[in-house]
């Protein structure tokens, strides 16, 4: 998890979903849910910090509201010089400091539309450079994500609906070397020098909440959802005579196709919730 992607600044909290579930998270959260929460209302957040080793950080977040209409802003920028993770007697030449460089931001559009419809239009990018302690290893990232979602909340008396489109690329590289006794030089091992990968898909939902049944509340809800997936990785590998001699690109694609319904009753100290769920996959255009 690449959490520099994320200024803590625009969180208001998070939820733990522990174990499996036929909802919306689907079969991509066999395990459970880690769920962020995205600042949601009037305010900011601002965060200037330094330190020793060249550490330096900015972190700020905000909302800005107009009539029925709000912009959330975030924005993080991290740098570091980084300490030495081997040092003393053991310490060599090739090593180096863990250094690192990140600068990360969302945008946030929200609207409230007739009827109680609420439109969200989301836009983030970050980019890393971190220094792995030895000299030549190093790794970077970037990626882009933009998200449309069109809602309205349910209650006792009516259907809530969810409708979203999203789309996520992203970028990898990482050097790796192969380091000698005496800790005095190192060699190329492998160049892992792009992972382009691209992902997008799209959910639907309708949702009950509070219904009366049997003493207690009903709330269910169903949905459909797709993802889709493409990427490669591009390395060259097999270090000798001072250069690598081979390369390799590997990629696929893979598809997530589900629909699913679950429901909660809750009455007294009782809980009872209960789901079902149908996925189609595939993985395809395997290639190396």
């Amino acid at each position: 998890v690449i959490w520099s992607q994320t200024p803590t600044e625009s969180l208001s909290g998070l939820d733990v979903v522990r174990g499996a579930g036929a909802g919306h998270y689907g079969a991509g959260a066999l395990t459970g849910v880690i769920a962020l929460r995205e600042r949601d209302g009037a305010g900011g957040a601002l965060e200037l910090s330094g330190g020793e080793l060249g550490g330096q950080r900015l972190g700020a977040a905000t909302t800005l509201s107009a009539g029925r209409f709000s912009l959330t802003g975030a924005l993080q920028r991290e740098v570091s010089d980084g300490y030495v993770p081997v040092r003393g007697p053991a310490a060599g030449a090739v090593d180096t400091p863990l250094d690192l460089e990140t600068l990360s931001g969302a945008l946030r559009l929200d609207a409230a539309l007739a009827g109680e419809v609420a439109l969200s239009l989301r836009a983030s990018a970050y980019d890393e450079e971190r220094g792995s302690g030895l000299l030549g290893a190093r790794s970077s990232a970037s990626g882009e994500s933009y998200s449309a979602t069109v809602s309205r909340a349910p209650n006792a008396e009516r259907l809530g609906w969810r409708a979203q489109v999203w789309r996520r690329t992203s970028d990898f590289a990482n050097t790796s070397v192969a380091v000698a006794a005496g800790r005095g030089s190192t060699t190329p091992a492998n160049d892992q020098f792009a992972t382009p990968a691209e992902g997008w898909g799209w959910n639907l939902a309708l949702r009950r909440t509070a219904v009366p049944l049997g003493g207690g509340r009903l709330e269910w809800e169903v949905g459909a959802d797709a993802r889709f997936a493409e990427g490669e990785t591009r390395e060259l590998f097999r270090f000798m005579g001072g250069t690598f001699t081979r390369d390799r690109v590997a990629g696929g694609e893979t598809s997530v196709i589900g629909a699913y319904g679950e429901a909660s009753w809750t009455g007294g100290p009782w809980l009872v919730a209960g789901g079902l769920r149908i996925d189609g996959w595939e993985n395809a255009a395997g290639r190396r």
